[in-house]
Parts: C-alpha cells; structure tokens; sequence
C-alpha cells in the first residue's frame, strides 16, 4: 500500500457539489455545477448569497408576468452576489465543544487558541491524549487538506468516511506508526513528519486510500477527529487540487 503518495501527491479526480453548508467559492463565475468549491471545516466559513435590490425587483416583475401567462420562468443567477463570513477560532462550535470537554477531562488536555510565532495567526493548539476536536460533516470531495504543525510529540487523527460498499470505514493517521495495516473497516497509516517541527502541508486522496485499503470508492467523508498533539490552522476538502493562487485568502499557506 503506497501509503506516502496517497498523502502527498495524488491524482486528480473531480467531483460534484456537496450538500453541506460552509461553502467557498473559488474564481469569479456563476453559481454552476461548472464551478470550483471547498468545504471549510477550519476556519468556519458561512457564505450568504443575496441579489441586489434591482435584480430582485426584475425577478419580482417577470414573476407577475410569468404566473399571468402561465408559464415557467428561471431567472439567471449571474448578478447574484456572496458574502463570505469567517469566523473567528474563538467562535468556531467544534473548538468551543473541545474546550468544554477539556475543562471536564483535565490531566494536562488542552484545547486553546493562540498566535503561532511563524505564521502570525491565531491557530488552534490541541494538548493531551484525550483532547480533540470533533468535525462533523458530510462531503463527497475527494481530498482532505492540513495546515498542521509538527510539535515533535506523538499525534494521530481519525477520518470516518462511508464506501460504495455501503460500510463505514475508519481511516487512523498517526506519527506512531512506521507500517499500514489494515484490520476489517479500519486501516491504520503512517505519517512522516520529517525530522525538523514545523509547519507541513498535507493533503489526502480519500478516493485512492479508500481504493488501496478496502477495494471500494470512497463516497462521502462523515466526521474528521484532530487529536493532540499538533497545531492546526487550516483545514478544508476540494474536488481538486487548487494551487494556493487560486485559494481564497483566508485559506492560502504561502500569504501563512
């Protein structure tokens, strides 16, 4: 099992529009099945679309004219506009779930934020054999991407994901390992950080290690769990891979 490629340079592969709310979207087209999206699990991203008052008033007025004739009409989605709200870690549900859990679990786990020396942003620092952060979600894309900090500690996270098989499986990253193995619905890899701490880029073909590990296709992502010890300060699923041009701000690692 070609567990390093799986986690540094994967094919390519698009896929379709993922039902799940925290949307960005990339380039200056419409709102189309054409266009190029991310699913922003860290920061948390609420994109609101709104039409200016003129667009609505147009709508409003074809609408009468429609139902008076009794035929359908779809106004084009060109001139809808998007507002795009990032949270601050402060304010993101998971860290703030984490935090709480941790003043419960004590023994030295820790979730806090703070402003990372090298990047000059605030990021999410996890502490502890127990503390972790817990994301939800249901998406379709094929890459998972990681801006983590190596803290030259023991660290490992968890991707449950559901196949074409109909079976959930149990993906277990971690620097505790040297070897894959795969036992029933969970698979366990290896992640080399390299021998200096510091910030690393990762980024994980879900469709191609769901493929080597288990002979299916990978369907939808259901929950990524971050455990301590590590630095996070993005995280987020595309369709494909984007160069950090193309990103949105709030998500590039080179402007990091």
């Amino acid at each position: 099992m070609k567990t390093e490629s799986s986690l540094s340079t994967p094919p390519t592969l698009s896929s379709s529009l993922s039902s799940a709310p925290s949307f960005v979207r990339i380039g200056d087209g419409s709102y189309s099945p054409g266009d190029l999206y991310v699913e922003c699990l860290l920061p948390k991203v609420l994109s609101k679309e709104f039409k200016p008052e003129s667009l609505r008033a147009t709508d409003k007025s074809k609408g009468c004219d429609v139902k008076n004739k009794g035929s359908s009409y779809t106004s084009s989605n060109a001139s809808i506009s998007s507002e795009v709200v990032v949270l601050s870690f402060a304010e993101h549900p998971a860290i703030l779930q984490a935090q709480e859990e941790c003043r419960c679990l004590m023994n030295g786990n820790d979730v806090c934020v703070l402003e990372d020396e090298t990047v000059k942003e605030d990021v999410v620092q996890v502490l502890g054999n127990d503390a972790e952060l817990v994301f939800p979600t249901r998406n379709i894309f094929r890459y998972l991407v990681m801006f983590i900090k190596n803290m030259d500690l023991f660290f490992e996270f968890h991707v449950e994901l559901l196949d074409d098989a109909q079976r959930y499986r149990q993906l277990t990253v971690t620097n505790m390992r040297s070897l894959a193995r795969v036992e029933g619905s969970a698979c366990q890899l290896p992640l080399a950080f390299g021998s200096h701490s510091g910030w690393r880029y990762l980024c994980m073909d879900l469709q191609d290690i769901t493929n080597q590990a288990f002979g299916t296709r990978h369907v939808t992502t259901t929950e990524v769990r971050i455990g301590g010890n590590c630095r996070l300060l993005r995280m987020f699923f595309q369709d494909e891979r984007y160069a950090d041009v193309d990103l949105p701000t709030h998500l590039t690692f080179l402007g990091a």
